[in-house]
């Protein structure tokens, strides 16, 4: 089975700019789930609800699991293209 790199067409520079904004995608994804679970937690607080903590938990593990898992392979693959062409 032959396997095809989808970053075989980029210039070096075009695959770190990719892998930077790779990276900012991921930090602001988790910077947003941190947020929310923070916002949810003292609005929780605020009301004298406790039906808003079982939330943060399933927020923070999609805020943090999804951009990891998807942008973390595709940093990992630009890298790996950068490498072999040097």
């Amino acid at each position: 089975m032959l396997v095809k790199n989808e970053f075989e067409g980029y210039s070096v520079e075009e695959l770190e700019v990719k892998k930077k904004k790779f990276m900012r995608l991921q930090v602001t994804l988790m910077s947003f789930a941190v947020l929310i679970s923070l916002a949810v937690g003292i609005y929780s607080y605020v009301i004298g609800s406790s039906q808003g903590y079982t939330l943060i938990p399933i927020v923070l593990i999609v805020g943090f699991g999804y951009p990891l898992w998807a942008f973390g392979n595709l940093r990992r693959n630009a890298q790996r293209e950068i490498d072999s062409r040097s």
